[in-house]
């Protein structure tokens, strides 16, 4: 099983960043900006996400929008759709 956070759209870097360094505020230095940094902002990254997770034989992803916004789910589902 893998749970990973997502961000697509115009500004989606900028926005995922803000979003992580704000929740994760009280983690010890440099982990929020690391974490910010590993997550899928493409197609292209969650098609990758997609491939590795089923070459590690997980069983189940749960991807999270990381922009509390509806268009997010209906982004993703284009994405994974084809």
């Amino acid at each position: 099983m893998a749970s990973v956070y997502f961000g697509l759209g115009s500004h989606a870097a900028e926005r995922v960043t803000e979003t992580i360094m704000h929740y994760y505020a009280f983690a010890e230095a440099g982990m929020a900006e690391l974490l910010a940094g590993s997550i899928p902002l493409t197609p292209e990254a969650i098609h990758r996400l997609i491939e590795v997770c089923k070459e590690a034989q997980a069983d189940e992803l749960i991807l999270k929008p990381c922009i509390a916004e509806l268009d997010q789910i209906k982004r993703l589902e284009e994405i994974i759709s084809v």
